[in-house]
């Protein structure tokens, strides 16, 4: 029918996309309005046929921004024509692309280096790789920073596993990526065990752009990385040193502080009380523009001199995190947000004391803010812990379920 379009979506093996490719002759068109387009080439246990990949892949679906351009350009009456069937090259993807950057989620990818260095010859243009969950844990993971060139701007890798093999390519990979993608602004190695303070550091004197910084529960990042990025790394606005058991000292984050003035986002929690009012009124004096900080779990290092800091100097703050702060954070903190942080949405402060009374006020103040109270996951435990025996599996039970809303007023 006149001005439809039917699509169809099919999963072939090897040599049935090599008998696709075969009716398909070099330097041929295929119907008018019909093309043939695969998004993405799995791998197969059977030998795959590279140069039918590369002639289905040429035919990504081109953007509308350059369908517009080919109709501007095209002479009145006469209709575009119908792109090529067959890619000049393998090395020579289609210019449709050239302006735009892509995403890749390569959560399950699996890809081995050839199929990494394949999909990029395919993909020139991407800026942004998801890889969380170690799918790229291969040599692939050098393809990506190598086939990515000067073009990556956004990169998250993981590697759920801590062996030495593993363990090389990871911090090879990061030490790729700084050499040849110096551009990078993300870069999120969240729980990756095996990642060295060296190759951190190594990269962050690689990256004068970058913006984010996330090297939550890894266990060899220490100050030494921090304070290179705080020298190199001006424009840096997140940064989370979550999780790092005490690695992570005052002396780094000062170092953030005094050179950091675009930080946004900050978050210290579970630093083991190395992260104290010191650090946190300097970032609150010298970061205007904060506009989170978490600082739960910091061993009562956290005191209110610090979140009254925060409060005169950061009135842009939307998210505060004082949970499990050993009672330290008390109403008068919250009653100084509510004088000047009016546009504060999320505050956590399960396991502190706040009275509702504060909370009251601030809420008056605020629009739509979020507050998180009671007990905080930690604490909660501890509860359950102390209180538990034998005879008290009810007890245990109710524990477990609702801890949040549990009055702790059982005998000791």
């Amino acid at each position: 029918a006149p001005n439809a379009m039917l699509k169809v979506e099919l999963a072939l093996s090897a040599s049935q996309a090599a008998e696709v490719c075969s009716r398909v002759p070099p330097g041929s068109r295929v119907p008018p309005g019909v093309s043939i387009i695969v998004l993405e080439q799995q791998e197969t246990v059977v030998p795959v046929v590279d140069s039918c990949s590369y002639r289905l892949l040429a035919h990504s679906p081109q953007t509308k921004q350059h369908r517009a351009q080919q109709q501007t350009a095209a002479p009145a009456g006469q209709p575009t024509a119908a792109p090529s069937a067959v890619a000049a090259s393998p090395a020579k993807p289609p210019a449709a692309a050239a302006e735009v950057g892509e995403a890749w989620d390569a959560t399950n990818a699996g890809f081995s280096t050839r199929g990494v260095e394949n999909y990029l010859r395919a993909h020139p243009n991407v800026t942004k790789v998801d890889a969380p969950n170690g799918s790229l844990m291969t040599a692939g993971q050098l393809a990506l920073a190598r086939g990515c060139g000067g073009k990556l701007r956004y990169l998250n890798l993981g590697c759920p596993t801590a062996t030495d093999p593993a363990n090389r390519v990871l911090n090879n990979m990061i030490r790729c990526v700084a050499q040849h993608c110096p551009a990078l602004q993300h870069l999120d190695v969240r729980r990756c065990h095996g990642v060295t303070d060296g190759s951190m550091a190594f990269a962050a004197e690689r990256l004068p752009q970058l913006q984010h910084l996330n090297v939550r529960s890894t266990v060899h990042v220490t100050d030494r990385t921090i304070t290179i990025v705080a020298q190199r790394c001006p424009l840096l606005r997140h940064l989370d040193v979550s999780d790092t058991d005490g690695r992570i000292t005052d002396g780094a984050i000062a170092e953030i502080a005094n050179r950091c003035p675009e930080l946004r986002h900050l978050d210290v929690c579970k630093t083991g009380g190395k992260v104290t009012d010191v650090a946190i009124r300097l970032v609150a004096s010298k970061c205007p523009q904060l506009q989170a900080l978490l600082v739960g779990s910091t061993g009562g290092q956290i005191t209110n001199t610090a979140i009254k800091e925060v409060a005169r100097c950061c009135q842009q703050l939307t998210e505060l995190d004082v949970s499990n702060t050993g009672g330290k954070i008390t109403d008068s903190a919250v009653y100084a947000l509510s004088h000047t942080c009016r546009g504060l949405k999320r505050l956590d402060i399960r396991s502190t004391g706040i009275s509702a009374k504060a909370i009251g006020v601030l809420r008056r103040a605020t629009s739509g803010l979020c507050v998180s109270e009671g007990v905080s996951g930690d604490a909660a435990q501890l509860q359950a812990t102390h209180y538990a025996s034998p005879l008290s599996a009810q007890l245990q039970s109710v524990l477990a379920y609702n801890a949040s809303n549990y009055v702790a007023n059982s005998p000791p």
